[in-house]
């Protein structure tokens, strides 16, 4: 798994629409999904099909990447390994899906995941990923509401409370969550889309 991951890092370091950023990030995805094949029914495998989901997503393959990210979340297991590593995989298929502006998708799908976490699990850094990729689809599904509409408030209200708990949190998130939350406190909620 190690070498395939550094696989994907390297893919990293070059531009998104070089050929070596997708030769690696391809090979990269090939390895793991041959060690997920191999290890289907431990954790390594699952770690294996998360980080081929993410050299999926890299490249934009939403499918694909949605596809194994889709193949963890249907593991019913409350071991706290698989609960960091189904917790993974909800935030990165949110992610997926905002980038295709599928809102209604990470809010159906993930609001309930969180719903259920422990208080213990949601300062981990992959609860606050996905509370971020929450937040974001609340926000920019309410962006494209008519000013009218009785969800709009509903959902800007979601964002914010959920951009207060990342804002407090370290972590990569922290920062976009804060600039976030102040675009809301000043009712702009259609603040660009982040790059990422």
């Amino acid at each position: 798994v190690m070498r395939s991951r550094a696989l994907y890092e390297l893919a990293l370091t070059y531009p998104p629409k070089s050929s070596e950023f997708k030769q690696f990030n391809e090979q990269a995805a090939k390895e793991l999904a041959d060690l997920f094949e191999k290890y289907s029914s431990w954790p390594i495998g699952f770690y294996a099909h998360l980080y081929e989901g993410q050299c999926y997503q890299a490249l934009g393959q939403w499918k694909l990447a949605i596809g194994c990210f889709e193949d963890i979340l249907s593991v019913n297991d409350t071991n706290p390994t698989m609960r960091k590593l189904i917790t993974l995989a909800h935030g990165y298929q949110a992610d997926c899906y905002n980038a295709q502006k599928a809102y209604d998708e990470v809010l159906a799908k993930n609001r309930p995941w969180l719903e259920q976490s422990r208080s213990t699990e949601r300062s981990g850094p992959e609860w606050v990923a996905l509370q971020y990729h929450i937040a974001e689809a609340a926000r920019l599904k309410a962006a494209t509401l008519d000013e009218r509409d009785r969800q709009r408030p509903r959902l800007l209200s979601q964002a914010r409370d959920l951009y207060r708990v990342v804002s407090r949190e370290g972590g990569e998130y922290q920062k976009p969550a804060r600039i976030a939350l102040a675009e809301l406190g000043r009712g702009e909620a259609d603040i660009p889309q982040p790059k990422s």
